[in-house]
């Protein structure tokens, strides 16, 4: 897994959707913003520990069947 590819991907996620916002001609004050971004970022960082999560089982696995331990 690549953790710099990953990371990339979510940044450009978060950032179409603070680009949607300003697209979308809405005026925020910037509470609601940090709010609005704040939501997708911690929703991008969960994400991105599911998947830590699932690689680190599938190496666990790998490991355990190798009979090494991970």
């Amino acid at each position: 897994m690549d953790v710099k590819k990953m990371a990339e991907a979510h940044w450009e996620y978060v950032k179409s959707v603070i680009e949607m916002h300003e697209q979308a001609d809405v005026e925020m004050d910037v509470s609601v913003m940090i709010n609005t971004v704040g939501f997708h970022y911690k929703t991008a960082m969960i994400h991105g520990h599911k998947h830590g999560y699932e690689e680190g089982y599938k190496q666990g696995v790998e490991a355990a069947k190798k009979g090494n331990s991970a």
